[in-house]
């Protein structure tokens, strides 16, 4: 029977391998009335996993995620297999990285390649595809033939297969929809989309065809329209409001941020937590509950000075200075705030935080994530370094000062990461450096250290040696354009 149902199929004229699967699966589905045979796979001609009919009735969720290696791809992957598990949640992207592929399943998936993206979903029995692959809007218009390949053939891909195999879709959208026609304050969640940019239009047309999709074919579609996201553990990705997250970068290495928006450029904002939860709660959402595929969603606006100034709050040496480029140009096309009462009256969103509590936590996070890698660093050298709360106090015979910022009043990594000493193994007083250069400091401003003689005596260093030389080079904080970890410095130097 099998063979029977496979060569009719074959004798089809100008098969793909997707039409393929899709003219011989209902023939095989009738082989047993509850679903597949027990012993048959899913995937292209049975050769891959596939859900029964038990498990369609529990109906346990599976995603692929496309652009896993993005900024919203690289925390809602591990913040999906928290409560999924890992093994339900397929991260795909034309690009990886170690800690990407030793975290759960990996596929390499160019979502332009439908067939590639046909075989993986159904092979891993995919009940969501989160669609996140789509090149944003600086890059977009950098090079726009590219945005408009990828982020139109890759939603088409998408939206079809869930129309023939029932999978469910999102696929966030963006404030980039909206354009000069738009209101500009409190834009309502339908109004006119006239976009300026590639990555704007694309998302229109995604927007229509999900909606599309939606009403023709019964694709459970839904997406967001992101605001600027701002992520502490994923760096940007080419967008018209990455200057949110490299100024907090910025403000803790070298104390100052050159800003390409101009000082008053208002617009609505994210702090990347409430964007996992939004996503989270929509795609949970029940779907009598939703009253349209598309929803505003927002949690602040802000300028870049006003920004600046809760910076400035929390780390009182920061400075910026402006040198507005092409992408002040698309931020003034966009809105400056959201209405988004039909996300909060229709699946409950709320944001946690504001821009006071979203810069209070920035600092926070990534005063902890430098300490880490300090840390990693002196001990690959084998130094021991102390950060947060320290060893020593600062009054303490065997701690040395290295609270201090340099001669010329700059910000330094010590003060950043609240560090009041630094203990090394005989030998290594180059480990000050780790934990006291001054950011511009010159060798008659190097940080001191206290190294552990053998004896269990202490002797303090300041300027001698490698410690000098490499606070010469930079510190933690770097002297000049180029930053570089100090404990690599110090390690180079000896």
């Amino acid at each position: 029977m099998l063979r029977t149902i496979l060569c009719s199929a074959l004798g089809r004229v100008s098969l793909t391998p997707s039409t393929l699967l899709a003219t011989a699966q209902p023939q095989l589905r009738s082989l047993n009335g509850h679903g597949w045979r027990s012993n048959a796979g899913g995937g292209y001609l049975g050769t891959g996993r596939t859900r029964h009919a038990s498990e369609e009735h529990q109906e346990e969720p599976r995603f692929l995620v496309t652009g896993a290696c993005g900024q919203i791809g690289q925390e809602l992957i591990p913040f999906l297999r928290a409560r999924v598990g890992v093994e339900n949640v397929v991260a795909s992207d034309v690009k990886t990285n170690r800690q990407l592929l030793e975290a759960g399943p990996f596929v390499y998936l160019d979502v332009c390649d439908r067939d590639s993206l046909a075989r993986i979903a159904i092979e891993h029995g995919v009940t969501h595809v989160i669609h996140l692959a789509t090149l944003l809007s600086a890059v977009g218009e950098r090079n726009p033939q590219l945005a408009l390949k990828v982020n139109t053939t890759g939603i088409h891909n998408v939206l079809d297969l869930a129309a023939a195999h029932s999978f469910k879709v999102y696929a966030p959208s963006t404030i980039a929809v909206f354009g000069n026609s738009s209101p500009k304050v409190h834009t309502p969640n339908d109004t006119v989309m006239q976009p300026g940019t590639m990555y704007g239009v694309t998302k229109v047309h995604q927007e229509l065809l999900g909606d599309y999709y939606s009403h023709k074919f019964g694709v459970d579609y839904r997406s967001l329209r992101y605001p600027g996201i701002i992520s502490a553990n994923a760096p940007p990705g080419g967008g018209t409001t990455d200057y949110a997250v490299d100024i907090f970068h910025q403000a803790l290495k070298t104390g100052t941020y050159t800003c390409f928006l101009s000082e008053g450029a208002v617009l609505p904002m994210m702090y990347m937590p409430d964007c996992l939860e939004a996503t989270w709660k929509l795609i949970m959402a029940p779907r009598a509950a939703l009253t349209r595929t598309t929803y505003n969603v927002a949690a602040m606006s802000f300028s870049p000075q006003e920004l600046a100034a809760a910076i400035h709050a929390l780390l009182p040496d920061f400075s910026m200075t402006y040198t507005p480029d092409y992408r002040d140009d698309i931020a003034k096309t966009w809105p400056q705030s959201l209405d988004d009462s039909l996300a909060r009256r229709d699946w409950g969103w709320r944001p946690r935080y504001d821009l006071t509590a979203m810069a209070r936590d920035m600092v926070s996070q990534l005063r902890r994530q430098h300490a880490q890698r300090l840390s990693q660093l002196a001990s690959q050298h084998g130094h021991s370094v102390s950060h947060g709360s320290s060893m020593y106090s600062s009054s303490h015979p065997r701690a040395s000062n290295t609270s201090n910022t340099s001669s010329t009043g700059g910000l330094h990594m010590g003060v950043v990461l609240g560090t009041a000493a630094a203990v090394v193994t005989p030998g290594t007083a180059a480990t000050a450096a780790v934990v006291g250069g001054a950011r511009g400091a010159s060798s008659s401003t190097a940080a001191a250290a206290t190294t552990t003689n053998n004896n269990g005596s202490s002797t303090t260093s300041s300027t001698q040696g490698v410690a000098a030389a490499a606070a010469a080079r930079g510190g933690c904080c770097g002297a000049g354009k180029h930053w570089r970890p100090a404990a690599v410095v110090a390690a180079e130097a000896s």
